[in-house]
């Protein structure tokens, strides 16, 4: 029993003095590093950190990026709303410099644009057609092809057959009446150059037109001594269709003027119709072509350039030139000769 009672009064007093000492040691301990860099901050006013007495946790110096942010807010001007944005800030720098605002002036892009040297409109081609330009012009590619055609200007006709066909002359029932020609044709130029000029052969169909009135062959006389007039009231309308094929020879040095000449075979049909009902008349003949004339260049022209760019031409011309049709067999011997003018394009 007093072995029990000096264990428990030993406890005790080993109890109380470990309280004792632990007092004596918090109160002599050195202050953590926190409560260090709390006081330098306090020693600073204008880094000092915000407490409150009703927070606990008040006495807790704020973290770095809000002490960072404190910084960077009392730099910036404030704003009813508060801290006045970045990008406000740079929009009244520029309003302060004269650049244009977002109240309604012009952008920034549009005073750029303003000191741009103004662009010409149009494509190259335009400017080099209209002499704004300093490149020359230039059509690429080879020439092997040509078409056009050539129109009757002042033709003469003659056509004659044996006694047993033609009562009157051609030109007595056909002659004083106009009498349109137009001639198609298509070339295919093996040999081009620019400078000693091309070979072709060529194609070219045509139609020829005429009307007049019929003429007896003899003057019906009347009585008194007087005569009827020869003029019938039969009207005579007389088509010719010419086929010829030959070959040709342009002379392209001179560039702007370009003679050439044209020879070939022909072969004419042609028909005679009649309003009284009588009989018509067809046949065919057969001889030769021949034409000299010239080529006046169009290419100066702004169309020259639509031709090529559309159409692939390289080349367009106005014609003029003599031609002459000859029937060596036949019915009917045909005769044919005069000025034509037309339109040639090469390809």
């Amino acid at each position: 029993m007093k072995v029990r009672v000096c264990f428990w009064g030993v406890f005790f007093a080993a109890v109380t003095a470990a309280g004792g000492s632990e007092q004596t040691y918090a109160k002599s301990s050195v202050q953590p590093y926190i409560d260090q860099v709390k006081k330098q901050w306090e020693s600073d006013d204008s880094s000092a950190p915000v407490t409150n007495a009703s927070d606990p946790k008040s006495h807790l110096p704020d973290s770095y990026i809000q002490s960072i942010k404190k910084k960077l807010d009392e730099t910036q001007p404030a704003t009813q709303s508060g801290t006045q944005p970045y990008i406000d800030r740079l929009k009244a720098e520029n309003q302060k410099n004269g650049s244009p605002s977002s109240s309604g002036a012009e952008s920034y892009i549009e005073q750029e644009k303003a000191k741009l040297e103004p662009q010409e409109t149009g494509g190259a081609i335009q400017a080099v057609a209209e002499g704004r330009s300093e490149l020359k012009a230039k059509k690429v590619g080879s020439i092997h092809h040509a078409f056009g055609f050539r129109y009757g200007l002042s033709l003469t006709r003659s056509y004659t057959a044996g006694s047993q066909i033609q009562a009157r002359n051609f030109n007595d029932v056909y002659g004083q009446a106009y009498s349109p020609d137009l001639h198609l044709f298509y070339e295919f130029q093996p040999f081009h150059s620019e400078w000693f000029g091309n070979i072709g052969f060529f194609g070219m169909g045509g139609v020829g037109y005429n009307s007049g009135t019929g003429q007896f062959a003899i003057n019906v006389p009347q009585p008194g001594g007087k005569s009827f007039s020869s003029q019938s009231q039969t009207k005579f309308q007389f088509f010719s269709v010419p086929i010829i094929v030959g070959a040709n020879y342009r002379f392209n040095l001179l560039r702007w003027v370009r003679p050439y000449v044209f020879v070939g075979g022909s072969a004419i049909g042609f028909t005679e119709l009649r309003n009284d009902g009588g009989a018509s008349y067809r046949g065919a003949s057969y001889g030769f072509y021949f034409a000299l004339g010239t080529s006046i260049s169009l290419d100066w022209f702004k169309e020259s350039w639509d031709l090529y760019s559309e159409h692939g031409v390289k080349h367009y011309y106005l014609t003029l030139d003599y031609s002459k049709i000859a029937t060596l067999i036949g019915d009917v011997q045909v005769g044919t000769s005069g000025f034509l003018v037309g339109l040639t394009f090469e390809y």
